[in-house]
């Protein structure tokens, strides 16, 4: 994922909507926040922003045995309801 400058970007509205990934290794675990709406960007360590990809996102719901689809839920749909 190539890394990106957040301050460059004006991102689409944002609710929030975010996963937090924790990947195991020897040590201390890697973890990252997967932003599921706006620039979808990852955020990883130390400041390093890196913009997802479909194929991203695709592998994701497939590790958690979901369509692409319901990871990105519409909080205006729900609040219309």
């Amino acid at each position: 994922m190539p890394r990106v400058d957040e301050s460059r970007y004006f991102c689409p509205i944002s609710w929030g909507i975010r996963y937090r990934l924790e990947f195991a290794r020897p040590g201390a675990p890697f973890v990252v926040t997967a932003e599921a709406d706006g620039c979808r960007f990852v955020h990883q360590p130390l400041g390093d922003v890196r913009q997802s990809s479909p194929a991203f996102w695709d592998v994701l719901a497939e590790a958690m045995g979901v369509r692409p689809a319901d990871l990105f839920p519409d909080p205006a749909l729900e609040m219309t309801r």
